[in-house]
Formats: structure tokens, sequence, C-alpha cells
């Protein structure tokens, strides 16, 4: 399910030219330019239904960009009515989210919450 989801991420031209490239790290990374970062939190799972939160933070240069990269990653990911993302992605939904300057980094982060409901494996 998650390898779904960073698929459909890697493969967005759209996505890789707002980042300059393929920078979709998860977790952490040492890159100091705009990325994103994604971090992945089990919720449940019943062996016919797994339901995941996914994390990701944008990390960008002003704040119009990382609005820019969460329009792009809502269009990409969330879901609409009954109609699945993938085969094993039946749900995704917007449930949270925010923003913070990052002094250190010179950086906004912008936080996105998605809830995942798929197949179980």
């Amino acid at each position: 399910m998650v390898e779904d989801i960073i698929a459909i991420l890697n493969n967005s031209s759209a996505l890789i030219s707002l980042l300059g490239g393929c920078h979709i790290y998860p977790y952490t990374t040492d890159y100091m330019g705009e990325c994103v970062l994604y971090q992945v939190i089990p919720q449940s799972d019943n062996k016919a239904v797994n339901k995941i939160r996914i994390q990701l933070s944008v990390i960008a240069e002003t704040l119009d960009t990382a609005l820019a990269v969460e329009k792009i990653l809502k269009q990409l990911l969330l879901t609409f009515g009954d109609e699945p993302l993938t085969h094993s992605v039946l749900q995704v939904e917007q449930n949270g989210g925010g923003s913070l300057y990052d002094y250190g980094r010179c950086k906004y982060h912008h936080y996105i919450f998605l809830d995942i409901t798929g197949r179980s494996e």
C-alpha cells in the first residue's frame, strides 16, 4: 500500500519539477534543498482492511512553493467517493496539517496528514 503511494509521487512530473528533482525521502534526509519527507504510522489491520496514516512534510524555500506542492500531492492522492486510488489503496483522506518555519534550515515545513484505507496483505 505504501509502495503504491510512493510510486505515484515518484512518477509525478509536476511534483518532480517543483522540487527540482526526485527528492522524496522516508522519515529524514540530510539533503538541504526542497523535498518531501514521508512518515508511515500504522493505525489498524484486521486481515481484511489495513488503515495507516502518512505524514507528508513539504520542505520548501517559500510558503507559496509549499502550498503548490500540497496542491499537487492532494490532486495525486486524495480519492473521490468510492473510487479507489489503486487496487490496494481504497481511500485516501486528508485529516489535518499545518506549517512552521525552520530558522536553522531557512525553509518552510508544511505538513499534511493522510488517512489511508487499503486492502490488507
